[in-house]
């Protein structure tokens, strides 16, 4: 409960004191924002849209995107200061609403942990904590606050400690007649566009329609699991072992896994939506000398198209 009440009467006490402070905001543009406040650490392009209310993970950019929305219930800048101060516990309410219905893999959310277990619900807390404010909009003439604010899913102050806790890490089996596949599988190897040593792994599955999450597991085409939690290191399961990319063209050139990567192409996806692929690319990955230091060099680049 101390844990509870000292934020809010440290919030109280701020908005209170800026309140005082500051002079009415001429209706021609926005406020900035107060100089106690962290200033934007990103010149972000939103996922989510920001005339309601909402929270919502941009997987390209790595962040959860979190808008909350306060109406002052008059002119002057008393009032403004209570909008603001009421978008600032919608934007918190919002997350922490929208945090456990995150998917850790394709099948489990990070629900059940955050029900079950005090040590995650306490991380949970302290994770919300890390949320940073990166936009702040004034509407004058609606008497409308808006607060955007952005939370990482990957790093030390991401989500992944709680997705680990909320999967089983052990490897996964498909049934081949639970995989969808393309037909007729691909003959043959993903064209590769550098030559080894290999710096890391693009997985092309713009058109393998997955499952957007924290830990995705690698099939094979026989249903069997390639690569997925069970093989992470403690260290790479703070960084994180994904990243999400538009296109395999993006990601080469913002060299999201280094400058010479080698390419994979998903032939489909298995129940949930993890990607799979076919036994000329499981080949060549196994193929690679020192094939499992080319799968520990994490992160894995996926790409996404504008799904």
């Amino acid at each position: 409960m101390t844990r509870i009440l000292l934020p809010l009467v440290l919030l109280a006490a701020a908005v209170a004191g800026w309140a005082a402070s500051t002079p009415e905001v001429p209706t021609a543009k926005p406020a900035a924002p107060p100089a106690t406040l962290p200033q934007p650490i990103v010149s972000a392009v939103y996922k989510i849209r920001t005339d309601r209310p909402g929270a919502l993970v941009n997987w390209v950019t790595g962040q959860l995107e979190v808008v909350g929305k306060g109406f002052a219930p008059g002119p002057g800048a008393l009032a403004r200061a209570q909008a603001r101060a009421t978008a600032m516990a919608a934007m918190l309410g919002e997350a922490r609403r929208y945090l456990p219905t995150i998917l850790a893999d394709t099948r489990t959310t990070l629900a059940p942990v955050l029900t079950k277990d005090d040590t995650a619900r306490q991380a949970m807390n302290g994770l919300l904590g890390n949320l940073t404010v990166v936009d702040e909009l004034w509407n004058p003439d609606r008497r409308v606050f808006t607060i955007v604010a952005v939370l990482p899913i990957w790093g030390e102050f991401g989500l992944t400690y709680l997705g680990m806790k909320a999967l089983d890490a052990q490897p996964i089996e498909v049934p081949q007649e639970k995989l969808t596949l393309l037909k007729p599988m691909p003959r043959g190897h993903t064209t590769q566009r550098f030559a080894g040593p290999y710096t890391g792994v693009i997985i092309n599955a713009e058109g393998a329609l997955l499952s957007h999450c924290l830990f995705p597991r690698l099939l094979r085409f026989d249903g069997r699991e390639l690569w997925g939690p069970s093989n992470l290191k403690p260290a790479a399961v703070i960084t994180g072992p994904i990243r999400y990319a538009v296109s395999e063209d993006e990601a080469i050139a913002d060299k999201l896994a280094g400058d010479r990567p080698l390419l994979l192409q998903a032939i489909g996806n298995g129940p949930g939506g993890n990607p799979v692929l076919n036994l000329d690319d499981v080949y060549l990955v196994l193929s690679q000398e020192k094939f499992e230091r080319l799968l520990e060099q994490v992160p894995l680049i996926v790409t996404i198209g504008n799904q």
